[in-house]
């Protein structure tokens, strides 16, 4: 089976650059303006800055918060495509376009992937945005939060904007075949106990079955549905509601 799960991640990897499309891991995102530039790129005048906003990014280990070597793709979503995918060593520095909708994905060698998405139309963002990408080393334990990945309302059939983080995680666990993974699905305190509880196991499953039929050995995957057992805030409004309902990725053993 080996074989065959490199050789479908290899064409996975080439589907994802060319048709395009979050551990305990944090992207901070800040309006500072930024004053020092480690690299020759030419800088924007400030006039045109809010027609081309200027991204600074840093990826760090969450524990050492020290610069690592990592492998970045920005995405545009608007227009579907990939800005830019490198790797990236120190800091880059990238212009954007005003009023797009943009994407950013890291990963590096023995650290869980970090994303995270912001929208230049209707975020609040001075033209000069830093961004540092923590990703978070992989231990028993660490925890990954996919924020990304959507149901239909009371379902388990997952709406087609998941399929792209899913496809991370695919990428994660072939780089890493010696992990063994839970997939963890919540819920709000909507319903009973024993429908949330039904309902969330459905989604951890859903999610299972794509990457197993992605190729993924099934001794690398376990589902669990926890309903509304472990809520991340009280679910006293329905942004708290909407946080709570989620799914994690959780490292359960190193082989």
């Amino acid at each position: 089976m080996k074989p065959m799960f490199q050789l479908l991640a290899r064409v996975a990897v080439y589907l994802m650059f060319t048709l395009s499309v979050s551990q305990i891991a944090t992207a901070k995102v800040s309006s500072e303006a930024i004053k020092t530039s480690t690299d020759n790129s030419e800088e924007t005048p400030p006039e045109n800055r809010k027609q081309n906003p200027r991204l600074t990014l840093v990826v760090v280990d969450s524990e050492t918060k020290q610069k690592i070597t990592a492998k970045v793709k920005v995405l545009d979503m608007l227009n579907k495509k990939v800005l830019l995918a490198k790797e990236l060593g120190d800091t880059l520095k990238l212009n954007l376009v005003a009023g797009g909708d943009y994407r950013i994905v890291s990963k590096a060698d023995s650290h869980l992937f970090n994303e995270v998405e912001f929208n230049l139309a209707k975020e609040n963002l001075e033209p000069d945005i830093k961004i540092t990408l923590e990703l978070s080393p992989i231990k028993v334990g660490m925890k990954l939060q996919l924020k990304e990945v959507f149901f239909e309302t009371n379902s388990a059939k997952m709406l087609e904007e998941s399929l792209a983080e899913i496809q991370e995680v695919y990428e994660l666990l072939w780089e890493h075949p010696n992990l063994v993974v839970q997939i963890a699905a919540h819920t709000d305190n909507s319903g009973t106990h024993d429908d949330n509880m039904e309902l969330s196991g459905r989604r951890a499953q859903a999610i299972v079955e794509v990457l197993k039929d992605k190729g993924v050995p099934e001794k690398m995957l376990a589902a669990k549905g926890y309903g509304e057992m472990k809520p991340l805030l009280p679910n006293t409004t329905e942004e708290n509601k909407q946080k709570n309902r989620r799914v994690e990725f959780i490292v359960i053993d190193i082989l």
